[in-house]
């Protein structure tokens, strides 16, 4: 485990990490749910952006592809027995105001695709209820 923690170390210092990944850091630390299950549980949202915003089209389908056969990532996380709602995880739509102002600053947005704002953060967040 240590090892494949510094080789995921290394990869995120080489090439950083987008949108969902740090949209899981208010839940982690503010909420306690684990790091790698918060980033997670933002990824069904932004890539419903995506689909309906447009960039990334290509790579967007080849992770459909992939998760087909376990109908989605929907379907995966289910499998997992991992809630995609943040209000079962105690999160309130009055802290996300709060999560957006935490997310915002970070450098990683400028690399995310789409066009990132602060509406866009918060309205990531709030499908997720």
């Amino acid at each position: 485990m240590a090892c494949a923690a510094m080789l995921g170390g290394i990869a995120i210092a080489h090439a950083s990490t987008i949108l969902p990944h740090i949209m899981g850091y208010p839940l982690t630390t503010h909420h306690g749910i684990p790091h790698g299950r918060a980033g997670m549980l933002m990824i069904p949202p932004y890539l419903e952006y995506l689909r309906k915003s447009g960039p990334e089209k290509e790579k967007l389908q080849q992770i459909e592809r992939i998760f087909k056969s376990i109908y989605g990532l929907e379907g995966f996380l289910k499998k997992l027995k991992v809630s995609t709602r943040l209000s079962d995880y105690g999160i309130k739509e009055e802290d996300l105001p709060g999560f957006v102002e935490k997310v915002i600053f970070k450098d990683d947005i400028n690399i995310t695709p789409g066009n990132i704002s602060q509406t866009t953060i918060f309205d990531l967040y709030s499908a997720t209820f």
